[in-house]
């Protein structure tokens, strides 16, 4: 049995434990020992603790020692907590905190029967239905739609054979749900309030299949390069965090912030620091990959995105496939897919698999599509495409950008400005690795310095989003924007005045070349400030041609209608050609012209942008 002896309190300077049975004898940490432990990366992880006094979980079953949070504290309270007899069994601190123990007992090179040995049945009842022979980093794609998910979602994946000899599978997974409609107390919560946070361990099958075919979102499976050890103490961290309260907050605590506790708490030299103020889950990805972590890489896509991008590789109309299919008869099924071209099949396939997980009465329209289905099935194995190389979130822009520029107005002369997101990407940013074009804005901050020293508020975006899915016509994809915040519109004379504004918008986006993209939006608004309130509407267009030599054209169109209540039509457009040297640098060279019936208003810049 192990017995700690702490001399002198709480801040003792030497603590003794004595090991029976152990030839060791008595172990001593001292004072400096101490302090490594309780400040090491691993230790820190595990308490979910971002310093030495403050930790992310405010739940007391979460600890050991009284409130104040202390590290050190308790590692100390945690220490003399795993001596606690072991007729305690399920309550005793060995069974409640099992990746401390295992990780207190590496570190001091302790073997387990230096320790009391209760009896931890729920915690080996677990261990029974959780396997973790293999783990593996999972990333799903934003969901713009979505505000606790417009960044993506990161979590752990864990697999393997039960003590039954069935294999199962499990995520654990970190979220809040959204119980009001109210953008600025969202985004108050999201950012410093917090929100009621959820630690889930569930069927990965099911996640999945939501990802796939309700939100038609598409996952990376990352399998990681962990030892056994590795394994074990992530399963039992995930035994510690049940039943435990938790704020989520966008910035400080999401599913990106648990993720990188896990890692740092078995690679903590790789996840020692933060590569930026908060984590995204694609930092989490990214920094597993540049510390070669990833053993491998699997891509599974979801039906509405694959049927796009055969599409696009095939030719084929979607008219002619469903033409195809509808005259195929159950008999002829087997021979008529395998005189499909391979492209072809795999539409097929993954056409007639989209309706059946969204319109299943849809498929009344095809008197073989049982058959079909059938054939497809067995062939399936002989025409598969590897994605795992084709779209990868490691290759992707980081989310935060600082944006600097300079231009002419011809309204105020000579500008500099400075632009900070927190959380982005635009239309203008090298987007090749996503799956389709989308923008987001959040907690956008933007002003200018014009000639004659004054300073300029130009926006101030709380939420802003704009998806441009293409149509199809099996799929039939609706673009889409949502806007809100503060930013500037021009009056009847083009003297811009800073307003809050909410617009929404509906149309379509078609991709005439693999590189070519155009779409068409119908918006409505309103606005208002101190001098006025109003309401308008604008139909938009626009288009986005990527380039050789890593650079991007776009263009945009707006017919704006009682902008600032002018009751006229207002003509605006914009043109920027981005070149990308690096992942994380873009150039643009931009102009905007803006006219009415009595004014003119035209603007020209250069803006450099570094994305974190």
């Amino acid at each position: 049995m192990l017995t700690p002896i702490i001399k002198g309190g709480l801040f003792a300077t030497l603590f003794c434990l004595f090991v029976s049975h152990c030839a060791a004898g008595e172990i001593t940490l001292s004072p400096a020992r101490l302090s490594e432990l309780a400040n090491h990366t691993a230790w820190r992880a595990l308490l979910h603790a971002n310093s030495a006094n403050h930790s992310r979980i405010h739940d007391p079953h979460f600890f050991l020692a009284t409130p104040p949070f202390n590290a050190k504290n308790e590692l100390i309270a945690t220490l003399r907590g795993f001596q606690q007899p072991a007729s305690l069994a399920d309550k005793h601190p060995i069974c409640r905190f099992p990746a401390r123990f295992q990780w207190l007992s590496r570190q001091l090179q302790l073997s387990r029967a230096s320790f009391p040995q209760p009896d931890c049945q729920q915690y080996h009842h677990f261990l029974n239905k959780v396997p973790a022979n293999q783990i593996e980093l999972v990333f799903a794609s934003k969901n713009v739609v979505s505000p606790s998910s417009m960044m993506g979602h990161v979590f752990l994946k864990l697999a393997g054979k039960r003590s039954d000899g069935r294999h199962a599978e499990h995520a654990v997974t970190y979220f809040t749900l959204l119980d009001s409609f109210n953008v600025p107390k969202i985004v108050y919560q999201n950012f410093a309030g917090g929100m009621q946070g959820y630690f889930a361990l569930q069927p990965y099958r099911r996640l999945k299949e939501n990802y796939l075919q309700r939100e038609y979102r598409n996952i990376w499976e990352y399998q990681l390069t962990l030892q056994a050890w590795q394994r074990d103490m992530i399963r039992a961290h995930i035994w510690e965090l049940k039943d435990i309260d938790s704020d989520y907050m966008f910035a400080a605590y999401n599913c990106a912030t648990l993720t990188w506790y896990f890692m740092q708490i078995v690679a903590p030299e790789a996840f020692a620091h933060y590569p930026k103020l908060w984590v995204s889950p694609i930092d989490v990805i990214k920094t597993a990959s540049r510390h070669q972590l990833i053993r491998s890489t699997r891509v599974v896509t979801s039906n509405r995105w694959k049927i796009q991008m055969l599409l696009d590789q095939s030719g084929i109309a979607s008219s002619t496939l469903k033409s195809q299919l509808a005259a195929i008869t159950p008999e002829q099924a087997t021979a008529a897919i395998q005189a499909l071209p391979p492209a072809n099949r795999l539409l097929a396939h993954a056409y007639l698999d989209y309706l059946q997980q969204s319109n299943p009465a849809a498929l009344e329209q095809f008197p073989a599509a049982d058959a079909i289905q059938s054939a497809l099935n067995r062939q399936s194995a002989d025409y598969q495409i590897d994605y795992s190389h084709y779209k990868q979130p490691t290759r992707v822009p980081g989310n935060m950008q600082l944006r600097m520029e300079t231009g002419r107005s011809s309204l105020r002369g000579n500008f500099a400005g400075l632009a900070w997101l927190p959380a982005a990407n635009r239309l203008t940013d090298d987007q090749r690795q996503f799956f389709s074009a989308n923008e987001l804005r959040l907690g956008e901050l933007s002003a200018r310095l014009y000639q004659g020293g004054h300073l300029q508020l130009e926006r101030a975006t709380l939420y802003a989003v704009k998806s441009l899915s293409p149509w199809n016509g099996l799929t039939h994809n609706i673009s889409g924007q949502w806007q809100t915040g503060f930013t500037r519109q021009f009056d009847g004379q083009l003297h811009d005045h800073l307003v809050y504004q909410l617009s929404g918008g509906i149309g379509y986006s078609a991709k005439l070349t693999p590189d070519l993209l155009i779409y068409g939006l119908y918006n409505i608004g309103g606005a208002f400030n101190t001098a006025t309130a109003y309401l308008y509407h604008y139909p938009e267009a626009g288009l986005f041609i990527d380039e050789v030599f890593n650079m991007k054209t776009s263009v945009t169109y707006e017919a704006r209608f009682n902008n600032y209540g002018d009751k006229q039509r207002q003509d605006n457009i914009r043109a920027c050609q981005s070149y990308y040297p690096d992942t994380n640098i873009t150039l643009l060279a931009c102009y905007r012209h803006a006219r009415n019936h009595h004014a003119s208003y035209s603007e020209g810049n250069l803006r450099f942008q570094i994305h974190f």
